[in-house]
């Protein structure tokens, strides 16, 4: 076992949603051919190994799809923000970084403070961790959907 090898083997445990799972899952089946075999590795592999949970109960801390991130790769010191999106969205986001490149693939499903590492494209071992999610698009429904629940109570309320 070589070092970049040794360093991708203790992977931590990861969670994504129903939705994303499956439109994920469903992109690797229909295009896989139109992408390079080592996006659909990695892809793969976080697929096989992430806890897939209903939309509505996705913990806010996770990096879901479209997710705003901000990350640290260790080592280098270097803090980024970045939009995670499905292939063809990266026009949608100023920041945007597609699911199927190595940091992609790694950041997916992780959790605020889990770090994960992953071989760069010249084989070195890259770490990664995760410092906040700025924004959790699965969150902000939540957060509406109790607002509008609050606003139909107070109405009620109001009625009576």
């Amino acid at each position: 076992m070589n070092a970049a090898t040794s360093a991708i083997t203790a992977l931590p445990q990861i969670r994504m949603t129903v939705w994303n799972f499956y439109k994920l899952d469903s992109l690797l089946a229909v295009r896989a051919d139109e992408w390079s075999w080592k996006a659909d590795a990695l892809l793969a592999r976080e697929l096989k190994r992430t806890i897939v949970m209903d939309d509505n109960r996705i913990p806010s801390n996770v990096a879901t799809m479209r997710s705003r991130v901000e990350f640290r790769i260790e080592g280098t010191g270097l803090i980024q923000i970045a939009t995670l999106v499905y292939p063809g969205e990266g026009h949608m986001f100023e920041d945007a970084i597609s699911v199927l490149t190595p940091l992609g693939s790694a950041i997916l499903g992780l959790s605020e403070g889990q770090s994960i590492s992953y071989a760069s494209p010249n084989g070195t071992p890259v770490k990664v961790t995760i410092l906040r999610i700025l924004h959790q698009p699965e969150a902000d429904r939540q957060r509406s959907a109790r607002r509008s629940a609050e606003e139909f109570s107070a109405l009620q309320f109001e009625r009576l």
